[in-house]
C-alpha cells in the first residue's frame, strides 16, 4: 500500500519519505556503534592500557574489517533480501552487546569487536535504496546528515540510559540497543516500502543490478587508482573523526562540561 502511494506520488514525496528513513535507520544502527563511546571506564587498565582505548580499537578494527567483507557480499546483494540484511546485522551486533555487559573485561573487548563486525556493511546496504535515481544526490543528503548527527544522538541516549535510569556503563550499550530496536524494526520496514528505480531513473541513471565476482573484478581494474585515491583520503579523515568522536565523553569531563545533550549540541551545528 505504501509502495504502491510512492510510486504514483510526486517525486518530491519520495525524496521527503525516503531522507527520512534514510536518516532514522541509519541513526539506529549507530545506536549499536558509538553509545559505549559515551562511558569512561575511569581507572580500568588491561594489558598496560586505558581499557577504553583497547575498546575503540577493537570496535574500529571490526568495523573496518566490515567494509572489506562488505566488498565481498553486498554487489551480489538481492534488492529483497536489503530488509534482512538490515535486521540480520544489526541483531548480531547487539547480541555481541550482551556478551560486552556480561563477560570478563579480556572478552569485552573480544565482544565489541564482534559488535563492530556487522556494522560496517550498513552504510552500504541503505546506500542501495539511494543509488540510481533521479534524487540519489537529494537522499545522500539524508544519510550525510545521519552520518554527522547520528553519533552525538546516540551517545546522549546512551549518558540519560546511565543517568536516569540507573544502569552501568557495561550494561548501557545494550540497553540503549534494545530501546532501539522496536524503533529500529519499523524504520527498516517503512524503509523496505520505497519503490524501485522506474523508467525515467533508469533511463537518466544506470540500471544497479548485483555483480557477480567477474563484474567486481572488472570494475575494480577499471577504476582502481581512483578507488585508492578514495580510500587514502577517507581513511584520513575517518581516524581524525573517529578519535576526537570516540573520546568525546573524556574530553568533555576534562573540561568539566556535564550533561547527556553536550553530545548532541556540538553535532547538530556542524550538519547544518
Amino acid at each position: 500500500m505504501i509502495r504502491s502511494f510512492l510510486s504514483r506520488s510526486p517525486l518530491y514525496v519520495l525524496a521527503l519519505y525516503a531522507s527520512v528513513l534514510i536518516f532514522l535507520v541509519y541513526t539506529c544502527a549507530y545506536a549499536y556503534r558509538k553509545p559505549f563511546t559515551a562511558a569512561i571506564y575511569e581507572g580500568e587498565i588491561l594489558w598496560g592500557f586505558d581499557v577504553k582505548i583497547l575498546y575503540v580499537l577493537s570496535e574500529i578494527i571490526g568495523y573496518a574489517l566490515s567494509k572489506f567483507i562488505g566488498v565481498r557480499i553486498l554487489p551480489s546483494m538481492k534488492a529483497g533480501h536489503r530488509i534482512y540484511y538490515i535486521i540480520g546485522l544489526l541483531t548480531f551486533s547487539e547480541v555481541a552487546l550482551l556478551g560486552f555487559a556480561l563477560l570478563p573485561v579480556p572478552l569485552k573487548v573480544c565482544s565489541i569487536f564482534l559488535s563492530g563486525l556487522p556494522l560496517g556493511m550498513i552504510w552500504g546496504v541503505i546506500f542501495s535504496y539511494i543509488e540510481g535515481r533521479r534524487i540519489s544526490e537529494i537522499l545522500n543528503v539524508g544519510l550525510s546528515v545521519a552520518l554527522i548527527v547520528s553519533s552525538g544522538l546516540v551517545k546522549t541516549l546512551g549518558q540519560f540510559v546511565m543517568d536516569n535510569l540507573h544502569v552501568s556503563e557495561y550494561w548501557m550499550p545494550f540497553t540503549t540497543g534494545l530501546l532501539v530496536y522496536p524503533v529500529m524494526l519499523l524504520c527498516s520496514w517503512l524503509l523496505n516500502q520505497i519503490p524501485a528505480p522506474n523508467e525515467q531513473d533508469i533511463i537518466q541513471r544506470t540500471k544497479r543490478a548485483p555483480m557477480d565476482g567477474k563484474d567486481r573484478r572488472k570494475f575494480l581494474r577499471q577504476f582502481f587508482w581512483g578507488i585508492c585515491m578514495l580510500v587514502v583520503f577517507y581513511g584520513a579523515l575517518t581516524v581524525f573523526r573517529e578519535l576526537r568522536d570516540s573520546f568525546a565523553a573524556d574530553i568533555w569531563k576534562e573540561l568539566h562540561i556535564e550533561g547527556a545533550m553536550i553530545f548532541t549540541q556540538t553535532e547538530v551545528p556542524i550538519a547544518v
